[in-house]
Formats: C-alpha cells, structure tokens, sequence
C-alpha cells in the first residue's frame, strides 16, 4: 500500500494548481477509513479527473465519490465509464441536483432482502461493517454486490465467501 500512497504523494503537488491542497490531502491519508469522499474535482475515470483522487479514495476504502467541479450530473458506471468491479461508485452532480445514496429501489438497502442466516453469518464476520461488505460490489461475483448475488440466488456462494473469511481461508 506505500507504493500507491506515494505515487498518491507525488500526484499531489500537480494538484495544488487545482483546488486539493497538498496538506489537506495529506491529512485525509492519516484520518483514517471512510465511507464516502466528496471532492471539487473528479476522479480519473472523468477525462479531466485526477488519478490522486482515485488512489485517496481507495486508501480511504470508500465506497462512494461524488465531484461537482465539472457541473454536470455523470454515473459512471451507468455511462461505461466504470466498472462494476471498481473499488468505489463514481457520480458527478451538477449545481441543484442530488444524490441518493445507495442507489437501490424504494431507498433501502441491498442487503435488506437476505435471508436472516446470511445476515447474521455476516454479523459474525464483519461486526457492524457486515452490511458495508454485503452492498460493495465484489471481483468474484462479477462485480455483484454479496448481497444481490445472494438475493439473486448465488446465498451458497455468498456463504461460502463468508465461511472462509471467518475461518482464515482465502477468498
């Protein structure tokens, strides 16, 4: 994780002609995990965006960036510009608009249709982070949510998952 926070570091100075100041992304570095990171300018999934932005998001652990230097409305996943499998959820908003978050119908969670074991096991694992890690997409499940593959009839697998991260397996 040193090598990509100092290639973060040495994306850095170039942004002090944007609107991140070096200090202020510094500080952020040592503050510790987050959920989310609003910024002025974009990540580098936007033409313009800044691969410092990406690379603070992921040491952050995020799971959502959201940029309004460029005022318009963009979800990139929903345009192609980002993977599913991407470490964070990508949107841009424009001046008057709004963002909902997570994304899911009648604004409940993805991980509110399991079947209560798996919500559980998943208590058992992952504490009161259980449901940060049910709603993030994962690499093996095509870039799915745990929880949307579970619901959408992958439970085996998503226990599977579960049952060697609680015992020391590899995933």
């Amino acid at each position: 994780m040193s090598t990509g926070l100092s290639t973060a570091t040495s994306n850095v100075s170039s942004l002090s002609t944007a609107v991140i100041f070096p200090a202020d992304y510094q500080q952020l570095l040592r503050s510790g995990p987050a959920d989310f990171l609003v910024t002025h300018e974009a990540p580098a999934v936007h033409p313009h965006g800044w691969k410092a932005i990406d690379e603070l998001a992921e040491a952050l652990g995020v799971q959502l960036v959201v940029h309004g230097h460029h005022h318009q409305n963009i979800d990139y996943l929903a345009e192609g510009m980002q993977s599913a499998a991407a470490p964070f959820r990508a949107f841009g908003v424009d001046m008057g608009s709004h963002l909902a978050w997570p994304l899911h119908s009648q604004g409940r969670l993805e991980s509110d249709g399991l079947p209560q074991d798996l919500l559980d096991l998943a208590t058992q694992v992952f504490g009161a982070e259980a449901r940060t890690w049910l709603d993030k997409p994962h690499e093996l499940l095509d870039g799915q949510t745990p929880a949307a593959f579970a619901v959408g009839g992958g439970s085996e697998k998503v226990r599977s998952m579960l049952n060697a991260i609680q015992h020391g397996g590899v995933v």
